[in-house]
């Protein structure tokens, strides 16, 4: 099955919301686009997977199931993203130090408690 990824994120989000609307204002996109994907995601698993009623969209039985599978999915890679950007701006990650048996004999140890701040609150 080759279903396009952006159709999972945006079920994901009107599974969320229960409403194409907000889905829609949640991802900065229109209304109309919203209902095509999600009608080509229905289309590709040949099944309802939204009821559409006057307040807005409830999971089918179906939809109720793969929503708790796009859910977890979705938010591990959005907790995968946020684990990445702290690494990548300091905010986390490890630091390894290491010296050559040569190195540490002959030079002063690096004083960690030096009554000053560290270059970066986290280290």
């Amino acid at each position: 099955m080759q279903t396009n990824l952006e159709y999972y994120k945006i079920f994901y989000y009107v599974s969320k919301y229960n409403s194409i609307s907000l889905a829609a204002e949640a991802l900065s996109i229109s209304q109309p686009a919203v209902s095509q994907a999600v009608k080509h995601l229905e289309s590709d698993l040949s099944c309802a997977l939204f009821v559409r009623t006057s307040k807005g969209v409830r999971l089918t039985k179906e939809g109720g199931l793969l929503a708790e599978y796009v859910r977890k999915g979705y938010e591990t890679i959005l907790t995968g993203e946020k684990k990445l950007s702290e690494m990548l701006n300091l905010d986390a990650g490890e630091i390894c130090v290491g010296a050559g048996r040569c190195a540490g004999a002959q030079a002063e140890p690096f004083p960690l408690q030096s009554g000053r701040e560290p270059p970066h609150p986290v280290v």
